[in-house]
């Protein structure tokens, strides 16, 4: 019952660039950039509105899709008023984002295509990188990993071009991320290296941690457990350091998971009870879950049945809570 490390990596990064935003996102919390830019909302006006009312749209994809697409609304109407292309194709973009989110593939693509069109006749670099970037996760989500190729790789160029070294990261995260979907995980590794090796350049300490996290994931599925070890206690300091608890209590899993293939038991059930305690603060019930089925597949291994049993039980009993609230939902 030990977590499926290849979905895992699928899962880890789904990035959508947001072309309006002044800089990509730092150390504050979405709440925190939330409550900021409602602050400003109300004395902005002409571009600076739309730009605020954009960035509030980005900030609630991942709360809200909904709301996302409101403030993205209202973004384009300002933005087509004042004849502002750049803001228009970014609210076309997040309208896109969160109609795909909201399982509406077909808006979806029909707002990245408008966005697209816009970026292209105001000549627009990074709106048009941007929007190919966008375009290539919307084919990613829907498993047209040819599609999501062609886009990255477009967006890729341009990115290079004008020279966005933290964009031209996420684009190599997410060609990385369509090779592991494809289960070819050394062209993987090569772009989620390529990748680090920018935001290291950037210095920017929550997306270096993504990436050794991803590494050491992508080194464990090649077997390589030596490496896997040195990329994921990099990122569990640095996960500790940026504050991250989700990203620091995946790591320990997947630390735990890699001492557990080295036949290492002590070391595994560390690793596995540590990350259970930190989703337990966390309340995150899909890490617990994945800690007790860990913890029972060493136990198995140790030829301790009952414990094992005990560990079990108690992940599935989990599963089912998790499985009944998906349900009535």
């Amino acid at each position: 019952m030990e977590m499926p490390m290849k979905k895992k990596i699928i899962c880890l990064i789904f990035l959508f660039i947001i072309v309006f935003s002044p800089k990509l996102w730092g150390e504050e919390t979405i709440d925190q950039k939330i409550a900021a830019l409602e602050k400003e909302l109300p004395t902005a006006a002409g571009k600076e509105k739309v730009d605020t009312l954009n960035n509030l749209a980005h900030s609630y994809i991942n709360k809200s899709a909904g709301q996302c697409i409101q403030y993205a609304a209202q973004a384009l109407k300002l933005a087509q008023q004042l004849q502002y292309p750049k803001g228009e194709a970014a609210a076309f973009n997040s309208i896109a984002i969160g109609n795909t989110i909201l399982g509406n593939p077909e808006k979806g693509r029909e707002y990245f295509e408008k966005a697209l069109e816009i970026a292209e006749k105001s000549g627009e670099k990074k709106a048009i990188a941007t929007t190919l970037n966008n375009l290539g996760s919307f084919y990613r989500r829907l498993s047209n990993y040819e599609k999501a190729l062609e886009f990255y790789l477009k967006s890729l160029e341009i990115e290079k071009e004008i020279g966005r070294k933290l964009a031209t990261a996420i684009v190599l995260d997410n060609i990385g991320n369509v090779y592991g979907n494809l289960n070819n995980y050394d062209k993987s590794l090569e772009y989620h290296l390529k990748a680090l090796n920018l935001k290291e350049e950037v210095g920017d300490e929550n997306r270096i941690a993504d990436s050794l996290y991803a590494i050491g994931l992508l080194y464990l599925d090649l077997g390589k457990i030596d490496k896997t070890l040195v990329y994921l206690k990099k990122a569990i300091k640095t996960f500790d350091k940026q504050g991250n608890k989700q990203g620091y209590s995946d790591s320990l899993i997947v630390m735990g998971v890699a001492y557990n293939d080295l036949k290492n038991y002590d070391s595994a059930l560390e690793y596995f009870r540590k990350a259970m305690e930190m989703a337990e603060e966390l309340r995150d019930k899909r890490g617990i879950a994945y800690a007790l089925g860990n913890i029972g597949s060493v136990y198995v291994k140790l030829k301790d049945y009952q414990k094992a049993l005990e560990y079990f039980r108690r992940c599935l009993k989990i599963e089912k809570e998790i499985g009944d609230k998906r349900k009535s939902a």
